[in-house]
């Protein structure tokens, strides 16, 4: 029988990494005769030093058995406070972070997404609107694409990505919870108006793909 298989792989489990050490050996295809329609591997927290990222160094040797699958970067993506300037002494380290991350995924067959979390909005602090699109700039830049990195111009979605016969709606929680400045509307290029009419469009986007294989972030 095929099945979905959501890799819930959650590589934000770092105490649990941390403890074990995986080998190549360890890691092995599935089964032949349970061979997945289509594998999604969530990873969340993995910005940390790249030194600390046992959750990404364990995802590599698994994309590399599995390379049409699609991985999901679930937010903070770069510790401690987003992306700074180019010209702030911690940028250096910033794109370290966020680097070893997509080294995993660059030039891998299957989609690779990017979602801001909170530590990617400076913590809720004045400048997070602009680390979020910095970073979002930055990922799209390395990447070669503009299709890695959503909510799209740290708007709050809801964005539709249809990955073969899986609809992903991605949204950006931490838009609600900032309190500082934050994209809306036309003018700064998002498709909701307001609050309200981001959740006029995430329930119609639930009910158009209610009979498919629908989730969301």
């Amino acid at each position: 029988m095929r099945y979905l298989l959501l890799a819930l792989a959650l590589f934000s489990i770092q105490s649990y990494s941390a403890q074990k050490v995986f080998n190549k050996s360890e890691i092995s295809p599935i089964p032949s005769e349970k061979q997945p329609v289509r594998s999604i591997y969530l990873i969340g927290d993995a910005g940390e030093a790249p030194d600390d990222q046992s959750g990404v160094k364990i995802l590599g040797p698994m994309l590399q058995l599995d390379p049409e699958a699609s991985v999901i970067f679930l937010g903070d993506n770069i510790y401690p406070r987003g992306l700074h300037k180019k010209s702030d002494e911690r940028r250096t380290e910033d794109e370290a972070s966020i680097i070893a991350q997509m080294d995993v995924v660059k030039g891998h067959k299957g989609p690779a997404f990017f979602i801001p979390g909170n530590h990617d909005w400076e913590q809720g602090k004045p400048d997070g609107r602009d680390m979020v699109k910095r970073q979002q700039k930055f990922v799209e830049d390395y990447l070669g694409d503009d299709d890695h990195f959503m909510p799209d111009k740290a708007c709050p979605g809801p964005e539709i990505v249809e990955v073969g016969d899986v609809v992903i709606i991605a949204i950006d929680t931490q838009w609600w919870l900032h309190r500082h400045e934050k994209s809306i509307g036309e003018a700064d290029g998002c498709n909701v108006l307001d609050a309200a009419g981001f959740m006029v469009d995430f329930k119609e986007a639930l009910k158009k793909y209610r009979a498919i294989n629908t989730w969301w972030w």
